[in-house]
C-alpha cells in the first residue's frame, strides 16, 4: 500500500501533529536539561562536601595548635625543668649516683656494682654495665619503669640473665646529657598525643 505525498503533507500540516511534535521536542529538551542540571548540582554538592571536610579538618588542627600553645605557655617552666632533669647539659658523678639510687628505691632492686663502658660511651651518652640483684617482681618492675623513673632518660641496649641465678641481672644502661642549642632542632607542631606523653613522663619523675 502506497501513501500519497498529499496524505503525508496533510498529516504534517495538521495542527494536532505540529503541537504534539513541539511538546515532545520540548519534553526531550527539558529531560536532557534536567539530567545535565542534576549532574552539575551533584558534582557541585560533592565538591562542597569535600571543601567542608577540609575546612573542618583545618579548624580541628587550629584548635589543637591553640590548645597546645596555651598548655605549653602555662607549663613551659615545668617542661624545661623536666627536660633539664632528664637530659642535663653536663654529666656528673653525682647525677649518675643519684639516678642509680632512685632506681633502687623505686624498683626494689639492689645495684651490686657498675662499670663505665668506655667503648660505648660518647660525648652525649654515658654507658654503664650495671649488675643488679632482686626478686622476680622487683626486676620486672625495673624492666617496666627504668626509662624515666630515676629522673633521668635511660635506655637499655642489652641484659644478661643467668639461668642459674635468675635474681641476678646485668644491664647495659645509657645516660644522656646534651646542652640545648637554639635552632639545632627543627620545630614541629605538637599533637594531643605528644602533650599527653610529656605529661605522663613528668608524672614519673
Amino acid at each position: 500500500m502506497k501513501i500519497s505525498k498529499l496524505a503525508i503533507q496533510s498529516v504534517i500540516h495538521n495542527s494536532y501533529f505540529v503541537t504534539t511534535s513541539i511538546v515532545t521536542l520540548l519534553a526531550l529538551i527539558l529531560v536532557g536539561s534536567t539530567i545535565m542540571l542534576s549532574k552539575s548540582l551533584y558534582d557541585t554538592y560533592s565538591e562542597a562536601q569535600l571543601l567542608q571536610a577540609d575546612v573542618d579538618e583545618t579548624q580541628r588542627q587550629v584548635d589543637i595548635v591553640k590548645k597546645n600553645k596555651d598548655l605549653i605557655e602555662t607549663n613551659v617552666d615545668e617542661y624545661n625543668a623536666a627536660l633539664e632533669k632528664l637530659i642535663p647539659d653536663d654529666e656528673s658523678y653525682f647525677l649518675v649516683i643519684s639516678a642509680l639510687e632512685q632506681l633502687e628505691q623505686q624498683t626494689g632492686i639492689t645495684i651490686k656494682e657498675y662499670n663505665i663502658d668506655l667503648a660505648a660511651t660518647t660525648q652525649e651518652k654515658l654507658s654503664l654495665t650495671v649488675n643488679t640483684q632482686g626478686d622476680i617482681s622487683s626486676i620486672d618492675r625495673f624492666l617496666q619503669n627504668y626509662k624515666f623513673i630515676s629522673g633521668r632518660l635511660i635506655t637499655n641496649e642489652s641484659l644478661i640473665i643467668s639461668p642459674q641465678q635468675l635474681e641476678s641481672v646485668a644491664f647495659s644502661l645509657n645516660f644522656y646529657h646534651s646542652p640545648y642549642v637554639p635552632g639545632s632542632v627543627q620545630a614541629s607542631t605538637l599533637t594531643e598525643a605528644d602533650i599527653q606523653y610529656v605529661t605522663d613522663i613528668i608524672s614519673q619523675l
